[in-house]
């Protein structure tokens, strides 16, 4: 897996390489410094902390095969206190899977931390 992070204007755009037959499942997102994590009707997460907060967009999940972009269902799943990690509908494991979320600060936030963890 391979782990970019982009930062445009007031977005920062993070993408994940899965390579094939590797699992998805095994990302963590766990953040520290928040109050609470939360969804809402959209499938979006939203990080309190203060007054502040911060959303994250629905992920886009894609894979290219043959040269078509196949655009996959998903969506964040909590897991724990403070920690989310994907659930994906089905793709071709055979081909890499891309999962692309963006993180829209809402406020100005200086005291969140995101940790990335695979087990």
């Amino acid at each position: 897996m391979t782990w970019l992070l982009i930062s445009i204007s007031n977005a920062a755009r993070s993408c994940f390489a899965i390579a094939p037959h590797a699992s998805p499942n095994k990302i963590r997102l766990a953040f520290r410094g928040i109050d609470g994590l939360a969804l809402d009707d959209r499938g979006n997460l939203s990080l309190r902390a203060d007054e502040h907060s911060i959303r994250q967009s629905t992920p886009t999940v894609y894979q290219v095969i043959e040269g078509m972009r196949r655009e996959i269902a998903s969506g964040y799943v909590l897991l724990g206190e403070n920690e989310v990690g994907f659930e994906l509908g089905p793709y071709n494991k055979e081909y890499p899977l891309m999962i692309d979320p963006v993180l829209t600060y809402m406020d100005a936030v200086e005291e969140i931390n995101a940790t990335l963890r695979m087990e």
